[in-house]
């Protein structure tokens, strides 16, 4: 598996951590490692933030790398972890787009106040979300450490590594307030759509489930189309435009609603 393009050279591992301060012993390098010479070093630099603690890496870490400090330190639920890059703008471009569509939907439905304050709304939310472009990988410290496959390596640039213990609660948002729900074990979507505080406008057919994960999942919630959809714990639930009602166009703007969480850092 390649990270973004990763390279596939196996470099040896020199960290300095910058908060707090300590050392670790740099990684042996195996006999077919590539040496980095000095030249080269400041372009394979490589800064992550792991949760609240800050390494600097001289050479290009792997995932089971970066992961150690913290890995063993509690029970984490890695499905929940999540890797993003600190150094892309692309989340935030993607979120001006959608903001110049939902304003621009704003003035054609400006004669219905109630449809104007859901998109007035929903425009609040946005605003208020911190952003960071993610890697979509699957995280595992054990999975890292003995599949090579799943230990991929590191480019050079600014990352946040988050590790969670396993999250109690689901997430809310689009058409709907935002806020967040206590996660119930095994219930379906329809349990949590039960709870949902709906904006005019938006749809009561159906619920899109954001795993923690990245997994997209389009559930039924509905008395017609109800299914058992399990949501995990950490999930996002975006309550979206009623598109049988508004049509296409507010199904581009559901779609990119979709995009733009999946580089959502929860808090």
């Amino acid at each position: 598996m390649k990270l973004l393009g990763y390279g596939l050279l196996t470099l040896g591992l020199s960290l300095v951590a910058l908060c707090p301060t300590f050392e670790l012993d740099a990684a042996v390098a195996p006999e077919n490692t590539v040496k980095v010479n000095a030249t080269n070093i400041s372009a394979a630099t490589v800064n992550v933030q792991l949760n609240d603690m800050f390494f600097h890496y001289q050479q290009l870490p792997r995932l089971a790398d970066v992961l150690q400090p913290l890995a063993l330190q509690q029970d984490w639920y890695w499905p929940a972890a999540a890797l993003y890059r600190n150094d892309s703008d692309k989340p935030e471009l993607l979120q001006q787009q959608l903001l110049q569509r939902l304003a621009a939907l704003k003035g054609k439905w400006q004669q219905d106040s109630n449809y104007v304050s859901s998109i007035e709304q929903l425009t609040f939310q946005l605003r208020q979300w911190r952003l960071a472009e993610r890697i979509m990988l699957d995280i595992d410290y054990d999975v890292a450490r003995l599949t090579p496959a799943r230990n991929p390596q590191f480019d050079p640039g600014e990352y946040l590594l988050q590790l969670t213990a396993r999250p109690q609660h689901v997430q809310v948002f689009g058409l709907a307030r935002a806020e967040r729900i206590s996660h119930y074990g095994n219930a379906s979507a329809q349990v949590y759509a039960r709870q949902l505080r709906r904006f005019a406008g938006a749809s009561t057919d159906w619920l899109y489930i954001l795993q923690p994960d990245g997994e997209v999942i389009k559930a039924g919630i509905a008395s017609w189309n109800g299914q058992h959809t399990e949501v995990m714990p950490g999930s996002q639930l975006f309550v979206p435009f009623d598109i049988a009602f508004f049509g296409d166009e507010f199904n581009d703007i559901n779609h990119l609603l979709l995009e733009l969480a999946k580089h959502r850092v929860l808090r």
